[in-house]
């Protein structure tokens, strides 16, 4: 069951990621390097308070997303947790509109991290909202 939604989580969280493009002339965003940011950089970083990268409210569930220190993390509600891309990271949007799939009770919404361009990254972890509780897919990237 676990795997089955996890491909589910993918495959969805790879649509959602279609819109991920370059809007000037329509190319698929290229990767780059982790190693660009510097070790005074990373330093720096870890003396950083999480700072609010995204949110929205889907199904009456309140998410935020933070880069806390490189990491990145989602508070749904009160829970928070940590999610595979690094940060900062972003609900995915297209022209401004968070991007998700419905069908029945369950929602499915995908997170983007390690940017290459505003807001759209290199590596991506699906979230399935059901009944007001958010299962978190296996990741890409």
């Amino acid at each position: 069951m676990i795997s089955r939604l996890n491909s589910i989580l993918i495959l969805s969280s790879l649509l959602l990621l279609c819109g991920c493009t370059d809007p000037e002339n329509n190319e698929n965003v290229t990767e780059i390097s982790n190693n660009e940011v510097t070790s005074s950089q990373q330093q720096n970083q870890q003396t950083l308070p999480p700072v609010k990268t995204d949110s929205t409210n889907v199904d009456g569930l309140q998410l935020e997303l933070f880069d806390n220190n490189g990491a990145c993390q989602i508070k749904e509600n009160e829970q928070v947790r940590y999610l595979k891309p690094m940060a900062p990271c972003y609900f995915v949007r297209h022209t401004g509109e968070l991007q998700l799939i419905k069908k029945a009770q369950t929602t499915i919404i995908a997170v983007v991290g390690t940017l290459v361009k505003p807001k759209c990254g290199q590596e991506a972890q699906g979230l399935r909202i059901t009944n007001g509780t958010v299962e978190l897919s296996e990741g890409l990237g």
